[in-house]
């Protein structure tokens, strides 16, 4: 369910599937074939906010008052991947948060060339920018890393979505002096993501899962967190970022039966949505988000 201040955007909150960029802006290799399978995998629960607070020393949530949905969840995807990285490589870690604004434009003008002042974007969109035009940090425009204590972290936000915005209505997109620095913080791959195997060995191997479908949590959650999407007339776009058992299941090993695996869905309208902004789905309602066919690893 649209919270009030999206009540009245077109479309849902930005992400529409008649908006995807050929499939060929995202078929770099499949990285996850390079993943161990589940029986070999270090097959545990993993919830990419726990390490995010820990990477970044302060827990803040994506947040849209446009129909920047893919972006933020771009963006956000980019802000998960540097903090489970730097679980693996500490001394290589950049403990930067980044910029909407450059996801976001770059998807939309520089990658795929739909410029126009109208809010939206695709999934693919926004990866094929990460793939070949990169990412933007806030600190390179000047925006501050930590929430203004005199506001609420949304008010921290909101210039860099303008700039998004902004950028997108532009024939030149994200201005040149910026998309130097871009080049080099492209990423790696990303495969696309059908299945909820293929989306398991993404929450265990620590890659998050950008995702835009026509099925939405309502963001009723129930005492463990658990929540159930609907199918709505407008879509959304955001991520995937965990995974576990059911509540009341063994802990999640590999040996846990699929019917019993659970997903983080991690949204981008403010910690008062579902259980601070974010939600576990089950299987099937996972399933559902990625059968609307635009989601993708962002490796």
């Amino acid at each position: 369910m649209l919270p009030a201040h999206l009540a009245d955007l077109p479309g849902g909150s930005g992400w529409n599937p008649d908006l995807k960029a050929s499939r060929a802006f995202c078929s770099a290799p499949s990285a996850l074939i390079s993943f161990p399978d589940l029986r070999n995998a270090l097959f545990v629960e993993t919830d990419f906010d726990v390490v995010a607070e820990k990477f970044f020393g302060e827990f803040w949530r994506q947040f849209q008052h446009r129909g920047t949905c893919a972006g933020q969840a771009g963006k956000s995807g980019m802000d998960y991947r540097a903090a489970m990285k730097w679980v693996f490589n500490p001394r290589h870690a950049k403990r930067k948060r980044h910029s909407v604004a450059g996801t976001y434009a770059a998807g939309r003008v520089e990658a795929t060339d739909n410029v126009g002042s109208w809010d939206g974007c695709a999934v693919s969109w926004i990866v094929a920018g990460l793939l070949n035009v990169g990412a933007l940090y806030r600190s390179d425009l000047q925006l501050p890393e930590h929430h203004d204590r005199n506001y609420c972290y949304a008010r921290t936000l909101e210039p860099d979505e303008d700039l998004a915005v902004k950028w997108a209505a532009s024939r030149n997109g994200v201005p040149a002096e910026y998309e130097i620095l871009m080049a080099d913080r492209k990423i790696d791959a990303a495969p696309p993501v059908s299945n909820l195997e293929e989306l398991a060995l993404c929450m265990v191997n620590g890659v998050p899962v950008e995702t835009g479908s026509f099925h939405i949590p309502t963001g009723a959650v129930d005492k463990y967190g658990t929540g159930y999407t609907e199918r709505s007339k407008g879509g959304h776009a955001t991520l995937f970022g965990g995974i576990r058992a059911e509540p009341g299941q063994p802990a999640l090993s590999s040996s846990t039966p699929e019917k019993y695996w659970q997903f983080k869905y991690i949204n981008s309208w403010g910690f008062d949505w579902a259980l601070d902004g974010a939600l576990w789905l089950p299987r099937d309602h996972a399933q559902a988000i990625l059968d609307d066919d635009d989601s993708f690893a962002i490796i």
